[in-house]
């Protein structure tokens, strides 16, 4: 089997002779078909995640396409799918109760222990593993779980119509966010970050001001222009953001810092295909991810097809 491996901090290699492992109960067996990369995933491959157990194959956004099942299985092959990422005990007080994201063994697929998406195949357990609309395409599909995290965000905090939001860093979630913000008529929609070509892709997403935290007055620009407002989401997560974040936010109002279900992406609601690469293949992905490193607003989401062929030239 061919997947991408983080074999060391900084060392990212296609291997081409990963084993097939055979399925327990409950577990099914799927072809990957879309995944994307992540924050998280360029973290890992950079060493900076102190608790990253390497060799491990990154990747938990993805579509995929159920290839086997064992008996029982409420699954059949054919199936679209997708999964939540996070591996609990499932017997713990949290995780009965539903609260797996509290339980005290959590981890995330292709980050800690477990192999993630950027293989050709991937083994799910069935309780993690989503069935996908047909109306949602494979290449949208992969975003089902950063949607999720900007709709939790936006649940979390009220966006609703309005409201004036102000939102740091115009990474994936951020500018996912936006869009959950728009769908919901959010009245006035501030975006900011560092890098141009990323807010240069949230004014064509609908916000309705966007400025460059590099420039040092930024935020008493803001001020002037503008009143308060009433949600301030710090996807950064500096000492200095989280300064501002409280600046900007008005008596009262919320800070959120951090770090959608199919519906949302099936019905159309939200249109987030600007974000999105095209889809390149398992062998190009190494050198994709590189350029990704180096340049952050090349794009806003890089997309892998493990299912692809093609090398590098």
């Amino acid at each position: 089997m061919r997947a991408l491996q983080v074999v060391s901090a900084n060392d990212l290699r296609l291997v081409t002779n990963l084993p097939s492992l055979p399925l327990q109960a409950g577990q099914l067996r799927v072809a990957v078909q879309r995944v994307g990369v992540c924050g998280t995933d360029l973290s890992l491959i950079a060493g900076k995640l102190p608790f990253a157990r390497y060799p491990i194959v990154p990747g938990h956004e993805f579509s995929a396409i159920v290839t086997e099942v064992t008996p029982g299985s409420s699954f059949s092959p054919g199936d679209r799918v997708t999964a939540n990422p996070i591996l609990s005990c499932r017997s713990c007080a949290a995780c009965q109760q539903g609260d797996i994201h509290h339980c005290k063994r959590t981890e995330v697929m292709g980050v800690v222990s477990r192999s993630g998406a950027m293989a050709e195949e991937l083994i799910l357990d069935e309780d993690m593993t989503w069935r996908l609309p047909e109306e949602l395409s494979l290449d949208l599909a992969a975003l089902v779980e950063p949607v999720a995290v900007a709709l939790r965000v936006a649940n979390r905090t009220g966006v609703g119509p309005g409201c004036r939001l102000a939102l740091f860093g115009s990474g994936a979630v951020g500018l996912l966010l936006l869009l959950v913000a728009r769908a919901r008529q959010a009245r006035f929609i501030l975006v900011t970050d560092l890098v141009q070509p990323r807010l240069r892709l949230a004014s064509q997403l609908g916000a309705n001001q966007v400025a460059n935290a590099g420039e040092s007055d930024w935020a008493e620009l803001v001020q002037k222009e503008n009143s308060s407002f009433d949600i301030v989401v710090d996807g950064v997560g500096t000492s200095a953001t989280l300064r501002d974040a409280i600046a900007l936010a008005r008596r009262g109002g919320t800070v959120v810092v951090y770090g959608v279900p199919s519906e949302l992406l099936a019905s159309g609601q939200i249109r987030p295909e600007p974000l999105l690469s095209q889809p390149i293949p398992l062998a190009d992905a190494p050198a994709a991810i590189r350029r990704l490193i180096s340049d952050p607003g090349w794009v806003a989401k890089l997309l892998i097809s493990p299912q692809s062929g093609g090398g590098i030239s």
